[in-house]
């Protein structure tokens, strides 16, 4: 099968994304994490991410297909705890709303901070984020910035851009993004 058909058609690109790594996110995704990011609340909010990984000729391509919420997970970085409680109600979730798709990484969103990476960021990725290609998706509303970072070898590399991806969605796909249920029902992590 051609690399063409197997990416998706209907994109807008962000940035420049260069190298092997390419990061897709469903638009409806990055849609419900903009609604999280622009509350207006000041505290720092976070979402677990979920897709699928493919290797794409020589291209390890990212696709985030859905997101949750995570409510009731402390993102206090000095304490922040994915303990098997969390991530049992998190696969619990990703069963009911993401069935046949994977953890991908998570997302930080934070008003008034950089999206550059510091050490308490770091160790919570390499903690409970493991593995080649898990990707961290960070965002600050009140600059106007975001950046995603993969893990690669030993670290986490920023991208220099990104692709949102549009899916024909059925109505009731639509409808129950509209309303965020597809990503917040039942999101009480």
């Amino acid at each position: 099968m051609k690399t063409e058909q197997q990416l998706p058609k209907n994109i807008r690109q962000i940035g420049s994304p260069a190298g092997h790594t390419k990061v897709y996110i469903e638009d409806y995704v990055i849609t419900f994490l903009n609604s999280l990011s622009m509350d207006k609340n000041t505290y720092v909010r976070g979402a677990i991410l979920f897709g699928e990984k493919k290797q794409i000729g020589n291209d390890l391509v990212i696709f985030i297909r859905g997101a949750i919420e995570g409510q009731n997970l402390e993102l206090d970085l000095d304490e922040t705890v994915f303990d098997d409680e969390v991530w049992r109600e998190i696969y619990q979730q990703k069963e009911r709303l993401f069935s046949g798709l994977d953890v991908i990484g998570w997302a930080l969103l934070r008003m008034g901070f950089s999206v550059r990476l510091n050490d308490k960021i770091k160790k919570t990725h390499f903690e409970n984020f493991p593995g080649e290609g898990k990707v961290l998706y960070m965002m600050d509303d009140l600059e106007g910035e975001d950046a995603f970072y993969v893990f690669r070898g030993e670290d986490l590399s920023r991208q220099n851009g990104y692709y949102i991806y549009y899916e024909k969605k059925s109505d009731d796909a639509e409808l129950s993004c509209r309303t965020k249920t597809r990503y917040k029902r039942g999101a009480d992590i």
